[in-house]
Formats: structure tokens, C-alpha cells, sequence
């Protein structure tokens, strides 16, 4: 946990938009803090009010021995920027943020805190004194990463936080829906997650203003119509995105069913489409389930590595 008091500010992001970022700023300075440093790489010049523009490199060379002293504000309108940048600066030792988080926390009112924080500061409302949860505290980290999240069936299955790097297509005697005489889904078998391109597609096209996705309805279609499926898709995948921003637990309560693969890796029993879009949501670390044994499994080939 940290406070505000005594502490030095940089802003971060999107501060070529202006109103919220001055808004930050005023917030800030009303509880007698400072805004030192504003990192951003498209600063606009006009917005001259602030004294010091930096590139996150200067930033992070400055402010090289002294990171516990430093709380960086992100002023990004994309939630899911907050999400991949937070984690960014993490990994850069900077444990002090303030930002909204999404899908990747691990505590439900640390998480309420920070977004409490994060509202009330763009409208004026805060105090220097206010305790926040350090990121460490709030999101999955590495330091999550091989941790029992929960344990079902007696202890016989268990779930974790699994890098998303090993998480690969489920294989046709492993599938839950039993044989595949589909030719595209046989050649994507045993593949990393990333290479399922039929969801992609899927996903650019709700999301990202994407051609229809004429891929996946000839290949997920099996005999409907193309169109009520899509559609279906369609609103299972706003329906993620949802659950993603209003209910932190969802993700960590529905683990992906996985089993270990001695090569290296996690295949998928079901819940391709889960996966698909945890993958391109940017998502790194992902709830997942599987036997005890294939767990001492894993952890034996990560604690080998």
C-alpha cells in the first residue's frame, strides 16, 4: 500500500487530449502534490502548462534510484491500455500507479479502491493521505504465476494463472467434443493459441471494425446459418468484454480446462473462444484447470527449467 504524501508525480498517456489530464493535474496540486514529469510521445506542444516533458527512457533514468518515491498517473481513455501499460511499468520496477484495472486483478476491493481513487480524481475529490494498493498487491504478476488459485473435486483438479505463451489448441483425442473432420481445425490442432485465426478474425470484427468474418462462419457454422452464428459469437464476446470491467472475479471463477502436454505446454479441453479473446485483449496470465497430477507435472518441468 502506498499514499500520496511526500511522493512525486509523472503523467503518463494521452495528455495531447488536454481536458483530463488538466483535470489530474488540478486534482493533484489541490492536495499541495506536484505533477514533476509528463511522459507521453506525442505531446503536443501547445499544451505548454506542464514544465517538464520526458520520454519514459529519461523518466526511467531519472528516477532510477529512487522508484518508491515516484507514483505514476495514467491518463489513458483505453482501458485496456491501462491494463497492458500498468503491467509495462511493473516490469520496470514501478509498483506505485495509479490507473484503472480490468481483467487482471486478483482482488476485488483493492481493485474497487483503485477505481474509486481514480473517479474521484478526475472530479477534484481526493486527500493525500488516501492509502492505494501497490500493483504487486492488485494485479497478476509473475509473482501469481504457479499459485493454487483453487482447488475442485477434493483436491484432485486444480486451477492457477498460466502464461498465456503455453497455452496452445486442444488436440482431437483430448477434445471434449470428441472427433474433428474438419480440415482447418485439424491443421490448427497442438498449435499455440495465437494461430487460431478464424478467431481472430472473429474478434477484429466485433471489436475492431473488422470485415465480416467469413472465415470463421464457413469453418463454426456446422449446418446453421452464418449470420445467427456470427451474431451469437458476436454477443458472447461483448458479453467477456463486460463481465471483464465489471466483475474482476469472472475470469479467475471460469478457469480454462487445460491439460499438460510433456513437451512443454498446455492444451485446451474447451474454451477456445475464452482463450481467443484473452489472447487478443492482451491478456499474459490466464486462470486455468487440470488435474493434480498434471500440475506436479508442470510445476516440475517450470522448477527443471
Amino acid at each position: 500500500m502506498f499514499t500520496l504524501k511526500n511522493k512525486f508525480f509523472a503523467l503518463y498517456g494521452d495528455i495531447q487530449i488536454g481536458a483530463r489530464t488538466s483535470r489530474i493535474v488540478a486534482a493533484i496540486e489541490s492536495c499541495g502534490l506536484q505533477v514533476r514529469f509528463i511522459i507521453d510521445k506525442k505531446f503536443a506542444n501547445s499544451y505548454n502548462a506542464f514544465s517538464t516533458k520526458i520520454s519514459l527512457e529519461d523518466f526511467e533514468s531519472r528516477a532510477a534510484n529512487a522508484k518508491n518515491k515516484w507514483v505514476i498517473v495514467l491518463c489513458f481513455f483505453n482501458i485496456s491500455t491501462h491494463m497492458v501499460v500498468s503491467e509495462s511499468l511493473h516490469r520496470r520496477g514501478f509498483d506505485q500507479l495509479v490507473f484503472v484495472p480490468g481483467y487482471n486483478v486478483v482482488d476485488y476491493n483493492q481493485a474497487h479502491t483503485m477505481r474509486s481513487f481514480f473517479n474521484r480524481l478526475l472530479y477534484g475529490n481526493i486527500c493525500n493521505e488516501e492509502l492505494l494498493p501497490d500493483y504487486i498487491d492488485l494485479c497478476i504478476s509473475d509473482a501469481h504465476c504457479n499459485e493454487i488459485i483453487s482447488k475442485y473435486g477434493g483436491g484432485r483438479y486444480v486451477s492457477i494463472y498460466a502464461p498465456i505463451t503455453l497455452l496452445y489448441i486442444g488436440i482431437e483425442s483430448e477434445n471434449f467434443f470428441g472427433r474433428i473432420s474438419d480440415e482447418y481445425l485439424l491443421s490448427v490442432q497442438d498449435k499455440h493459441i495465437s494461430a487460431y485465426e478464424t478467431h481472430n478474425e472473429l474478434f477484429r470484427y466485433v471489436f475492431c471494425g473488422g470485415n465480416w468474418p467469413e472465415h470463421y462462419a464457413n469453418h463454426f457454422s456446422f449446418g446453421r446459418d452464418p449470420q445467427i452464428v456470427v451474431e451469437d459469437r458476436k454477443k458472447v464476446f461483448t458479453g467477456m468484454l463486460h463481465m471483464t470491467f465489471n466483475d474482476p472475479n469472472y475470469w479467475r471463477d471460469a478457469p480454462l480446462p487445460v491439460k499438460w502436454n510433456p513437451i512443454g505446454h498446455f492444451n485446451l479441453l474447451d474454451g477456445h473462444h475464452r482463450a481467443s479473446f484473452l489472447y487478443n485483449f492482451g491478456a499474459r496470465r490466464v486462470p486455468v484447470v487440470m488435474t493434480d497430477d498434471d500440475f506436479c507435472a508442470y510445476r516440475s518441468f517450470v522448477n527443471v527449467r
